[in-house]
């Protein structure tokens, strides 16, 4: 087996060495709210020449039989030789032809695909949350793939069975002008008619079966993506049942339209029977007449049935062209209207932001947010939130509380640069956060959010993912850091840094996993010293001992950044300078940090946090109206920093 491998990678390498297309191929720029034939006037001389060489192709192909019915009377072998010849040299052609079909296709289906992901990387995250993630990847993948195949079908199917049929007719009228007019009124009425047919049963019908297979998908992707959630809860039954009637369901909708497709076919190819019947009997008339010489004759009917006999073959062509049609059109509708984008990403952008400044304090600005999910309901409404700190100030943790729901993560999102807010603004030492791209604000700011995951990859890979692709920490300091959260043991029992995880991490624990998420944004925070250090819930799948080294590590982060922090756990905001909570925000505009001894006096959810009474702010459901409204007053002991 590995030898058999080693020659196949050998081979490869032989081959790529040879034609060394990574200098001749590129992706092509895709813009999904241009047309979708655009993308091929940008490669049209290649188109060109593939038509140019498939017209010359196909007419020769469609006449040997007269071409060689004229040699054989005139008895010269130069003839022959000459026929040959140009055969040679058509054949050679064809390698050109083949070279530039072939790469327009591959630059097309890639260029769909990369410039498709790109889109959904540039898009505000909020747009991603009401998608289904299996129908945008059955929708980006049926697309691409189905573009490739509509160049290919167009080029080798329907143009040559145009080119074929056309060729048919000239050579019938230079032989008889009533045989090719004949010819010509038959052809045309059979294209004309079938062709309308078939397109207008695709037309009914491919809509229904896009929207079946972007169904089936859907609920194919999900319920893979979901694996744990259904065997935890015992569905498997249940959602076996949902995918076997989605997929039967499909598969009715698929067999109506090829039965369809089938009975169209029949009628067609009775009909091209009654058109190549009449064509002979004219034919035989002629010989009969002595119009025609019987090699003549034979040589023509050759000719008309090799030329036109791929019509039956049109109602095939069309389906297949028409549902590569739709699958593009269909594609670019979607991908042109799929969310939108307010802020850059990772893309260049006209005015860089220099990120790098000298002031000795570090300020968090939001001015005037404005933020909801949907119409009726707003978060946060023209609300300002004001945090100086000096560089020098030797703790500067700060932390958010609050009720389930009252936007706790969504702030620290719009203070990181995911979610950009309807209205206002946010910025850190001034400069706006949604005037950069991604490179820039990672610089200033470093983001651990509730939900831990990973990518697919080795540990090593997540421990430096969002750092630069070049030696920054060794092997020792990965290994001492996943010893210092407590996971060294877990890998080193395996294959240590290059122990592969699963895609979102379904191979760990959910402690496990924020504890590696953590380190990961303790080795970015070490190399990019960040302003801002934002942390969602970052001990929430602790325990008691896990929970106080990655305190102890926040800690240590806060000596050269400020550090907001949302959790439940009180404990994890001792070393903290000011608390956020957004249950006392009602009675501002301002959103302000409060001094944690003068917080109690203030704050009724606050008070019960102290006491014990919640275990969870996740799990809180809290009538705000029960609160006594003295415990909202919120006037006295801001810091003022």
């Amino acid at each position: 087996m590995s030898e058999k491998h080693n020659v196949s990678r050998r081979f490869y390498g032989f081959i790529y060495r040879l034609f060394d297309m990574k200098k001749k191929t590129r992706l092509i720029d895709v813009d999904f709210k241009r047309p979708w034939w655009d993308l091929i006037i940008k490669q049209k001389w290649a188109f060109l020449t593939t038509f140019l060489i498939e017209t010359v192709n196909n007419v020769f192909l469609t006449v040997p039989a007269l071409l060689l019915e004229s040699i054989l009377n005139a008895q010269h072998y130069e003839y022959f030789f000459y026929f040959v010849l140009i055969w040679l040299s058509i054949l050679l052609c064809e390698v050109v032809s083949d070279y530039y079909a072939t790469r327009n296709l591959v630059q097309c289906i890639q260029s769909i695909h990369y410039y498709a992901t790109q889109l959904l990387l540039k898009i505000d995250p909020v747009c991603h949350a009401q998608s289904a993630k299996g129908k945008v990847i059955a929708k980006i993948y049926r697309g691409a793939e189905a573009y490739g195949m509509l160049i290919r079908n167009g080029s080798y199917e329907l143009y040559p069975l145009f080119i074929g049929s056309i060729t048919v007719v000239i050579s019938l009228l230079t032989i008889d002008v009533k045989l090719g007019l004949l010819s010509l009124v038959l052809l045309s009425a059979f294209s004309l008619i079938f062709t309308r047919l078939f397109l207008f049963s695709a037309k009914a019908l491919m809509p229904i079966c896009i929207e079946a297979d972007d169904r089936v998908k859907s609920v194919g992707t999900e319920s893979i993506f979901q694996i744990s959630l259904i065997r935890s809860t015992f569905t498997s039954s249940e959602v076996n049942t949902h995918l076997k009637s989605i997929n039967q369901k499909r598969l009715s909708i698929e067999g109506t339209f090829w039965r369809c497709y089938d009975i169209i076919s029949t009628l067609a190819k009775i009909s091209y029977l009654v058109i190549f019947a009449t064509i002979g009997a004219y034919v035989i008339a002629l010989i009969k007449n002595g119009s025609l010489g019987y090699m003549t004759g034979i040589a023509l009917l050759i000719t008309f049935f090799n030329g036109t006999y791929q019509l039956l073959q049109i109602g095939q062509f069309i389906y297949r062209f028409k549902d590569q049609l739709e699958r593009v059109k269909d594609l670019f509708s979607f991908m042109s209207t799929y969310g939108k984008q307010t802020f850059p990403s990772f893309e260049d952008i006209e005015k860089k932001v220099p990120v790098s400044d000298n002031s000795p304090t570090i300020t968090i600005e939001a001015r005037t947010i404005k933020f909801k999910y949907n119409t009726r309901f707003s978060l946060f409404n023209k609300q300002n939130l004001f945090l100086s700190v000096p560089i020098d100030q030797a703790k500067k943790i700060y932390g958010i509380i609050g009720f389930s729901g009252q936007g706790k993560s969504t702030l620290l999102s719009m203070l990181g640069g995911q979610l950009k807010p309807n209205e206002g603004s946010v910025l850190v030492n001034g400069k706006n956060l949604y005037e950069m791209n991604d490179e820039q604000r990672r610089q200033i700011i470093a983001v651990q959010h509730q939900t831990s995951s990973t990518m697919r990859g080795t540990v090593k890979y997540n421990l430096l993912f969002g750092l630069p692709n070049k030696p920054i920490y060794t092997k020792n300091e990965l290994i001492s850091l996943l010893e210092r959260v407590g996971l060294w043991a877990l890998f080193s029992a395996k294959r240590g840094l290059d122990t592969p995880l699963s895609e979102g991490g379904l191979s760990l624990s959910s402690g496990q996993r924020q504890r590696l998420n953590f380190a990961s944004l303790y080795l970015r925070a070490k190399y990019y010293h960040p302003k801002l250090i934002l942390l969602d819930e970052p001990t929430s799948h602790l325990d008691e001992v896990s929970e106080k080294v990655v305190v102890d590590m926040i800690t240590e982060l806060a000596q050269s950044s400020v550090v907001l922090m949302v959790t439940h756990r009180l404990r994890t905001l001792e070393q903290s300078v000011g608390i956020l909570d957004l249950s006392i925000m009602e009675k501002s505009k301002n959103l302000l940090f409060i001094e944690p001894s003068s917080l109690a006096s203030q704050s009724f959810y606050y008070q019960q946090l102290r006491q014990g009474s919640f275990s969870s702010s996740s799990d809180i459901v809290v009538d705000v109206s029960a609160i006594p409204q003295a415990s909202l007053n919120m006037e006295q002991n801001v810091i003022e920093t």
